[in-house]
């Protein structure tokens, strides 16, 4: 699936049956996916979503697997915007409170969205991660 020779349409299909399927290795796969440099955004971007739909159920061992935290926190850097969303919506349900220092950094630059600042304070705040307090404080001291 992360083969950039894949048809576009059947491996957008195939993220979306393998969304359906129970086995946690359907989710290691989709995983492979997001890491993958090579797959096009919105491959990744689905593959992000079906793991967030999974994560609190069939998939949960995916909370503890330490490349996918890492993988899907680096996807909130600047640059990575076009994963923005998608990424911050699989930290929330995975519950990833190692990720709040990225979620503070995105939401304290001021060239990025503003949706996205705000879907970042949201989604570091439903973490409740120990630098969440002094990561507000800061982006609140900015912008005065």
């Amino acid at each position: 699936l992360g083969d950039s020779k894949t048809d576009a349409k059947l491996a957008k299909e195939l993220v979306e049956t393998a969304a359906l399927m129970p086995s946690v290795d359907a989710g290691r796969s989709l995983a492979a996916v997001i890491a993958s440099d090579k797959a096009t955004a919105e491959l990744r971007n689905a593959a992000l979503g079906a793991i967030a739909v999974n994560i609190a159920g069939p998939w949960a061992e995916l909370e503890k697997d330490a490349k996918l935290r890492e993988t899907v926190t680096n996807l909130l850097q600047k640059d990575q915007k076009a994963f923005h969303v998608a990424a911050m919506q699989l930290v929330g349900s995975a519950g990833w409170e190692q990720a709040t220092p990225a979620l503070l950094t995105l939401a304290s630059d001021a060239d990025v969205n503003a949706d996205v600042r705000i879907r970042a304070i949201a989604t570091a705040v439903d973490l409740r991660g120990s630098e969440l307090t002094e990561g507000l404080r800061k982006i609140l001291a900015a912008s005065n």
